[in-house]
Protein backbone atom coordinates (compact mmCIF):
# COMPACT_ATOMS: atom_id res chain seq x y z
CA UNK A 1 0.00 0.00 0.00
CA UNK A 2 0.68 4.04 -0.58
CA UNK A 3 0.40 5.17 2.88
CA UNK A 4 0.75 8.78 3.24
CA UNK A 5 2.22 10.83 6.05
CA UNK A 6 0.85 14.35 7.14
CA UNK A 7 3.66 15.87 9.13
CA UNK A 8 1.97 18.13 11.61
CA UNK A 9 4.54 19.82 13.80
CA UNK A 10 6.81 22.88 13.22
CA UNK A 11 9.02 23.36 10.49
CA UNK A 12 12.89 22.76 11.08
CA UNK A 13 14.92 25.38 10.05
CA UNK A 14 18.33 23.62 10.18
CA UNK A 15 20.67 27.03 8.90
CA UNK A 16 18.94 28.95 12.40
CA UNK A 17 19.40 25.62 14.35
CA UNK A 18 23.30 25.02 13.41
CA UNK A 19 23.73 28.79 14.26
CA UNK A 20 21.99 28.59 17.53
CA UNK A 21 24.43 26.04 17.99
CA UNK A 22 27.50 27.42 16.76
CA UNK A 23 27.08 30.04 18.99
CA UNK A 24 26.91 27.56 22.22
CA UNK A 25 29.73 25.61 21.18
CA UNK A 26 31.48 29.78 20.87
CA UNK A 27 30.28 30.39 24.34
CA UNK A 28 31.62 27.00 25.93
CA UNK A 29 34.81 27.30 24.33
CA UNK A 30 35.30 30.82 25.64
CA UNK A 31 34.05 29.20 29.24
CA UNK A 32 36.71 26.55 28.90
CA UNK A 33 38.93 28.92 27.65
CA UNK A 34 38.67 31.46 30.91
CA UNK A 35 38.58 28.15 33.54
CA UNK A 36 42.20 26.85 31.81
CA UNK A 37 43.22 30.49 32.48
CA UNK A 38 42.49 30.61 36.12
CA UNK A 39 43.55 27.54 36.93
CA UNK A 40 47.28 28.37 35.18
CA UNK A 41 47.41 31.17 37.54
CA UNK A 42 46.52 28.88 40.52
CA UNK A 43 48.88 26.34 39.54
CA UNK A 44 51.41 29.25 38.97
CA UNK A 45 50.27 30.94 42.85
CA UNK A 46 50.91 27.64 44.25
CA UNK A 47 54.48 26.57 42.31
CA UNK A 48 55.20 30.36 43.99
CA UNK A 49 53.91 29.78 47.39
CA UNK A 50 55.78 26.48 47.51
CA UNK A 51 59.08 27.58 46.56
CA UNK A 52 58.56 30.68 49.44
CA UNK A 53 57.41 27.79 52.12
CA UNK A 54 61.51 26.08 50.51
CA UNK A 55 63.42 29.26 50.83
CA UNK A 56 61.84 30.54 53.84
CA UNK A 57 62.97 27.19 55.38
CA UNK A 58 66.48 27.33 53.87
CA UNK A 59 66.62 30.99 55.65
CA UNK A 60 65.24 30.05 58.67
CA UNK A 61 68.18 30.81 60.65
CA UNK A 62 69.33 34.20 58.76
CA UNK A 63 65.92 36.48 59.09
CA UNK A 64 64.91 36.72 62.62
CA UNK A 65 60.75 36.31 63.42
CA UNK A 66 59.99 40.09 63.71
CA UNK A 67 61.75 40.87 60.05
CA UNK A 68 59.55 38.39 58.10
CA UNK A 69 57.01 39.37 55.55
CA UNK A 70 53.21 37.84 56.37
CA UNK A 71 51.57 36.57 53.38
CA UNK A 72 49.29 38.09 51.89
CA UNK A 73 50.14 41.56 51.68
CA UNK A 74 50.29 44.51 49.12
CA UNK A 75 52.85 46.38 47.69
CA UNK A 76 52.14 49.96 46.38
CA UNK A 77 54.08 52.01 44.74
CA UNK A 78 53.65 55.32 43.21
CA UNK A 79 56.19 58.31 42.84
CA UNK A 80 58.74 59.51 45.12
CA UNK A 81 57.86 62.64 44.93
CA UNK A 82 54.26 61.59 46.08
CA UNK A 83 52.25 62.69 49.51
CA UNK A 84 50.44 59.58 50.74
CA UNK A 85 48.06 60.59 53.95
CA UNK A 86 47.54 57.51 55.63
CA UNK A 87 44.48 57.10 57.90
CA UNK A 88 43.86 53.62 60.49
CA UNK A 89 40.26 52.59 61.53
CA UNK A 90 40.55 52.33 65.65
CA UNK A 91 39.64 48.70 65.65
CA UNK A 92 42.66 48.71 62.98
CA UNK A 93 41.22 46.53 60.41
CA UNK A 94 41.16 49.17 57.73
CA UNK A 95 43.68 51.31 56.75
CA UNK A 96 43.05 54.41 54.33
CA UNK A 97 45.00 55.81 51.93
CA UNK A 98 45.04 58.93 49.77
CA UNK A 99 47.73 59.62 47.57
CA UNK A 100 48.55 62.93 45.51
CA UNK A 101 49.72 61.10 42.16
CA UNK A 102 49.46 58.37 40.38
CA UNK A 103 49.97 55.17 41.92
CA UNK A 104 50.11 50.96 41.65
CA UNK A 105 49.03 48.03 43.53
CA UNK A 106 51.04 44.46 42.99
CA UNK A 107 49.71 41.76 45.28
CA UNK A 108 51.99 39.37 46.69
CA UNK A 109 51.79 36.63 44.09
CA UNK A 110 53.02 39.13 41.10
CA UNK A 111 55.74 39.91 43.00
CA UNK A 112 56.76 36.25 44.34
CA UNK A 113 56.28 36.11 40.28
CA UNK A 114 59.20 39.16 40.39
CA UNK A 115 61.25 37.00 42.53
CA UNK A 116 61.22 34.15 40.18
CA UNK A 117 59.24 31.76 42.26
CA UNK A 118 56.66 31.00 40.36
CA UNK A 119 59.12 28.41 38.22
CA UNK A 120 59.86 24.30 38.69
CA UNK A 121 62.07 21.51 37.67
CA UNK A 122 59.17 18.95 36.32
CA UNK A 123 60.17 16.76 39.55
CA UNK A 124 59.75 19.24 41.36
CA UNK A 125 56.06 20.00 40.09
CA UNK A 126 55.71 16.28 40.26
CA UNK A 127 56.21 16.02 43.84
CA UNK A 128 52.97 18.14 45.17
CA UNK A 129 50.93 18.94 41.90
CA UNK A 130 48.15 16.08 41.43
CA UNK A 131 49.20 14.38 37.91
CA UNK A 132 45.97 15.82 36.02
CA UNK A 133 47.39 19.39 36.78
CA UNK A 134 50.89 19.32 35.91
CA UNK A 135 49.18 19.33 32.21
CA UNK A 136 48.08 22.74 33.42
CA UNK A 137 51.57 24.03 34.19
CA UNK A 138 52.51 26.91 31.76
CA UNK A 139 55.99 25.20 29.56
CA UNK A 140 57.93 28.46 30.29
CA UNK A 141 57.42 27.78 34.01
CA UNK A 142 59.05 24.31 33.73
CA UNK A 143 62.53 24.79 34.79
CA UNK A 144 65.54 22.59 33.20
CA UNK A 145 66.07 19.09 35.91
CA UNK A 146 70.00 20.96 36.78
CA UNK A 147 68.35 23.47 37.98
CA UNK A 148 68.46 22.99 41.95
CA UNK A 149 66.07 25.84 43.23
CA UNK A 150 64.58 29.08 40.97
CA UNK A 151 67.04 31.90 40.88
CA UNK A 152 65.24 33.47 44.31
CA UNK A 153 67.33 36.88 44.19
CA UNK A 154 65.78 39.69 46.25
CA UNK A 155 66.19 42.43 44.60
CA UNK A 156 66.33 46.19 45.60
CA UNK A 157 62.74 47.53 46.61
CA UNK A 158 63.28 49.87 43.48
CA UNK A 159 64.16 47.13 41.28
CA UNK A 160 60.64 44.99 42.67
CA UNK A 161 57.94 47.32 40.75
CA UNK A 162 58.20 49.35 37.66
CA UNK A 163 59.09 52.95 38.24
CA UNK A 164 55.98 55.18 38.37
CA UNK A 165 55.07 57.35 34.93
CA UNK A 166 56.14 60.58 37.46
CA UNK A 167 59.26 59.15 39.12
Amino acid sequence: GNESFKWSSLPFDSASELEVLKKERETLLEEISSKKQHLEGLVTQSIALKNLVEMNKRRAEEVPQGKRIQLPFVVVSTSKDAVIECEMAENQSDIFFNFDRPFELHDDTEVLKRLNLHMATRSSLESFLPGPVLNFVPPELILPEDVVAPPATVPAANELVPASPES
